[in-house]
């Protein structure tokens, strides 16, 4: 088993380029990573354990967690993690799938996507972070899973990459899953071609609060969505709420001004469909 010690502020992506990096050291998504791991020690010792989850058709798995994360904390008190993207993503995988799983850490949804019958060939689970990468790596070291240490923008370096590029050599993915910590618009930018060939169905975690700090908005990604022929559906994808249609102008902004307090509540969860 892996076990690494890191601080709840060192999850920065390492290999993220410098302008990224830099505009989030010092900034309020520190505060939101505080929160995340308030029940868990400031350093810890973090191992990969296997956990019995029952999956939403009822069948019994045993998948793997960091232990401890707020992953596990938050698998222990539901059914399942994410309940609403859990069931989402369980209903739409299929044999014929491909899955791009952006921002992956120890592979949840790479794990789901694998249980729920897409070929591991199909499914590719892409992490920045070199910690979080070891643990991913251990994952599906052995079940054909293609794992990618690289930071996806809309950069092509040493250690960045851009989707439009990797899909020129790889299968064109159906369904993509993005949770990056704000840089959310930087893969939309990097993909915009294959947004326009593939039409995948997009999972996009959103974080108002640090968009400021990447000089973007809810506006900018949305705005994008939308000169795509996208649709846009809402959730709270922490509870068991449902989609909801949402309007831009319906969508949550952060403002500083009236929202002091920065918490994973302040994050949601987007569903965008060409149908």
């Amino acid at each position: 088993m892996i076990k690494r010690t890191r601080s709840a502020l060192s999850r920065i992506p390492e290999y993220a380029p410098t302008r990224i990096t830099k505009s989030l050291k010092g900034t309020i998504v520190h505060d939101l990573y505080d929160v995340i791991d308030q029940d868990l020690p400031e350093m810890e010792q973090r191992e990969l354990s296997l956990v019995d989850v029952e999956l939403p058709d009822g069948a019994k798995r045993e998948m793997y967690f960091v232990d401890p994360s707020y992953q596990l904390n938050e698998q222990r008190k539901q059914k399942y993690y994410e309940p609403i993207l859990t069931e989402e993503l369980f209903d739409q995988f299929s044999s014929d799938s491909v899955f791009y799983d952006i921002g992956s850490y120890f592979g949840y949804y790479s794990q789901l996507a694998s249980y729920s019958g897409v070929p591991a060939e199909n499914i590719f689970a892409f992490e920045a972070d070199s910690t979080r990468y070891e643990f991913l790596e251990e994952v599906h070291g052995n079940d054909g899973v293609r794992t990618v240490n690289a930071f996806v923008g809309n950069e092509t370096s040493s250690n960045g990459i851009r989707l439009d590029n990797f899909v020129s050599t790889n299968p064109h993915p159906s369904i993509i899953k993005i949770d990056v910590e704000g840089g959310e618009f930087d893969v939309l930018q990097g993909m915009r071609d294959t947004i326009g060939s593939a039409r995948p169905i997009l999972y996009i975690e959103l974080h108002p609060q640090v968009y400021s700090n990447f000089g973007v908005s809810v506006d900018d990604i949305i705005t994008l969505l939308h000169e795509n022929d996208y649709q846009i559906w809402m959730a709270n994808h922490r509870d068991g709420s449902t989609w909801e249609e949402a309007s831009l102008e319906a969508l949550p902004k952060y403002n500083p001004e009236t929202e002091d307090t920065n918490t994973p509540e302040n994050t949601y969860l987007i569903k965008a469909d060409t149908q």
